[in-house]
């Protein structure tokens, strides 16, 4: 019987999703791929078969992302947040489809969550200011926490985000003395297709042995759809029983527990950090049967 690995991600350089703990990179998002290919090719040597599943759409909010676009022109913001690529290319389109540049941006110190939306930023011809150490929500907190006290008071920071996103940045930032502004200029929604039927398939023979969780809207995206293909008290107690799982990060896994599941955690919140984290876990096992 086959043994699979699913990764809630359509292809290793997707990141379409603002969780809280979403990037895929470690010092860029081309050598991260590569590398996460790398640790792939290790996985299917020991024998496993990945299934890279799309669980996830981001649907343009078209009002909102001009309501962003207005403020970012006539607001004058120290600080511009990116949490995601969808975020980057739905503004720097709109800017693009009404005559401006991108880098009109700049007129912002410029801040990334991580190597894949700095890439997306650089792509539209914007300067890329600050990126956090750690690829996530938290990752950001701590970045503008750095900030010295006198640096922080009144400053004006803008985040365009998704619906779905938590408020934990915008919290954080607002306690730490920033004044927070955030638009929802999109929305995420599952994503429908017929490959569910055979992850379903794979729940049902016991042939899913481990699932990597990208981000909490996959999380809730997953559970969702498959709910609906499946009876969701037989999954819960399927995954449970033969499935083991990997959060991206603290947000994500969090979103798991909500539903009775306890995952393993990735230290480092990118695809390769999970990645390299399922390796260390079968090692283990293959050193302790």
């Amino acid at each position: 019987m086959a043994k699979i690995i699913l990764i809630t991600r359509e292809r290793l350089g997707e990141d379409g999703s603002s969780s809280g703990d979403c990037s895929i990179g470690s010092s860029s998002s081309s050598s991260s791929s590569s590398s996460s290919s790398s640790t792939i090719e290790a996985l299917k040597g020991r024998g496993f078969s990945i299934m890279m599943h799309r669980t996830i759409e981001a649907v343009r909010d078209e009002e909102r992302v001009m309501g962003a676009l207005n403020r970012l022109l006539s607001s004058e913001y120290d600080y511009v947040v990116f949490m995601s690529i969808s975020a980057v290319r739905f503004i720097a389109d709109a800017m693009v489809a009404n005559g401006l540049e991108p880098r009109m941006l700049n007129r912002c110190t410029v801040v990334a969550v991580g190597p894949s939306t700095r890439d997306e930023l650089l792509k539209h011809g914007v300067r890329v200011d600050l990126i956090p150490s750690k690829y996530s929500s938290y990752g950001l907190i701590e970045l503008f926490r750095s900030i010295g006290s006198d640096g922080r008071r009144g400053r004006r920071v803008f985040i365009p985000r998704s619906s779905e996103a938590s408020d934990l940045l915008a919290n954080a930032l607002t306690s730490l003395g920033f004044a927070v502004e955030e638009e929802h200029i999109y929305r995420i929604v599952p994503s429908r297709h017929d490959g569910w039927k055979s992850v379903a398939d794979a729940i049902a023979n016991r042939s899913l042995h481990y699932i990597i969780f990208t981000s909490s809207s996959s999380v809730r995206a997953f559970f969702t759809v498959i709910g609906e293909v499946c009876d969701g008290a037989s999954l819960i107690d399927a995954i449970a029983n033969s499935t083991r799982i990997i959060a991206i990060g603290p947000v994500t896994a969090e979103t798991i527990r909500g539903y009775g599941l306890n995952p393993y955690v990735a230290d480092e919140h990118t695809v390769e950090g999970t990645l390299k984290l399922l390796l260390n876990i079968i090692q283990d096992d293959e050193d302790n049967p």
